[in-house]
């Protein structure tokens, strides 16, 4: 299972810190966007973002996630993950990622069903299971939600999947037992006094 550290900030400055401390010891990076509707928090854009030779996957919890892809291909993302719960059309999201060469994910709420996702599943490259709701740094890891990735995996077994929220080392042994193949874990990292132990130590699990 690979760990990617996840980034949750509305200042620049700090965005440029927490890369800088990821870029040291991985290779992928998960930031999370928020646009204050959607969620009620807001977070950084993608005028805020910096250069990096990491790997930068773009979790879009955005009411109008569309109005986001462009700007987000062009400052280096390589894949983008937007919310099943937004308002504009999958269809229409999924084909824009795509056009733009970039991998799409879609993110599932702990409350929405794994049906939601079926008339898209085989044009997807990742599915994202939130395990806390959206929008908190430091929120509590939701068990329930495991269920929805060992369902996934016996529907389609190569579909990779990923669970970001509440993720500790306490509880990440619990997601590779559902087949989670990807782990974003934001402040049991960034918070920890040595964030390079911390991801050394949830990447053996």
């Amino acid at each position: 299972m690979l760990v990617y550290p996840a980034i949750l900030t509305e200042k620049k400055e700090e965005l440029g810190k927490m890369l800088k401390i990821a870029s040291a010891f991985c290779k992928n990076v998960h930031i999370d966007i928020m646009d204050g509707i959607f969620v009620p928090s807001k977070s950084i854009g993608y005028d805020d973002l910096i250069e990096t030779d990491l790997f930068m996957e773009i979790h879009l919890m955005v009411s109008s996630p569309i109005d986001y892809i462009e700007g987000f291909k062009r400052k280096g993302a390589k894949r983008i993950i937007f919310h099943i719960e937004g308002k504009d059309s999958p269809e229409e999201a999924i084909k824009k990622i795509k056009d733009g060469g970039l991998e799409v994910g879609i993110s599932l709420n702990p409350e929405t069903p794994i049906s939601k996702l079926k008339p898209f599943l085989d044009n997807l490259d990742l599915v994202l299971i939130m395990s806390v709701v959206p929008g908190f740094y430091g929120s509590t890891f939701i068990p329930d939600v495991l269920s929805k990735a060992k369902k996934l995996k016996k529907e389609r077994s190569d579909l990779c999947l990923e669970m970001d929220g509440g993720i500790k080392l306490s509880n990440i042994s619990l997601l590779k037992d559902a087949g989670i193949d990807i782990a974003a874990v934001g402040s049991e990292i960034f918070k920890a006094s040595n964030p390079s132990f911390v991801f050394n130590e949830l990447s053996k699990v």
